[in-house]
């Protein structure tokens, strides 16, 4: 999101706003109904792709369809641990639209790290934390034993838990206002502090 903090004001509220309303819409819906729908994502991508090209040129058009392939891939590697649903894979490629691919693996890290915070908070406050911690240990075990007896025969599948379901969409939120705060406050800069740790420097992306 530097790039885009560097341009007019007027630029960068052009893509900010669309994204905001529709993160906090998304947020909402994915709280009280567990739903991220179609008629958020959809515009926001179209939106997306067009004030990106606004604030940055032609090559903001580029950029910004590249991200939507980009937020496509990063949903299909998420999906099949259940951190995620088809909804937030739509708003990741709105997301990855309106603000490129280096935002879109900023806001990507950070909303990981968010939605383990907000799992390990329901778990304590929902009391299934230790029910999870024992589904955790039987799934490295089964991991553990495949690599040891070379055969997937002995893996052991990870059980779901609906109490576990975290609204993915909330800690997408949570993640944009960091990548945000990041790119204008420099707070708080863990992800300069991930790049920088393995090796690719600060001008990496």
């Amino acid at each position: 999101m530097d790039e885009l903090v560097k341009v007019d004001l007027w630029r960068q509220l052009l893509v900010l706003i669309p994204v905001a309303v529709v993160l906090c819409i998304a947020a909402y819906t994915d709280f009280k109904e567990r739903k991220v729908f179609n008629k958020h994502t959809y515009p926001l991508v179209i939106i997306g792709l067009v004030t990106h090209t606004i604030a940055l040129g032609w090559p903001g058009l580029l950029d910004g369809f590249g991200s939507v392939f980009v937020a496509l891939v990063i949903g299909i590697m998420l999906l099949p641990f259940g951190w995620i649903g088809g909804g937030d894979i739509k708003l990741l490629m709105g997301i990855g639209a309106s603000l490129g691919w280096v935002g879109l693996i900023e806001v990507t890290f950070y909303s990981i790290w968010v939605g383990a915070a907000m799992g390990l908070v329901m778990a304590i406050a929902q009391g299934y934390l230790w029910d999870m911690l024992k589904r955790i240990g039987r799934y490295l075990r089964g991991i553990f034993r495949m690599l040891i007896y070379r055969t997937s025969m002995v893996k052991e599948e990870m059980e779901r838990d609906e109490r576990a379901k975290v609204p993915f969409a909330i800690a997408v939120l949570g993640g944009a206002i960091m990548t945000y705060t990041d790119a204008v406050y420099r707070w708080p800069e863990f992800w300069d502090w991930y790049i920088g740790m393995l090796g690719f420097g600060d001008k990496a992306l």
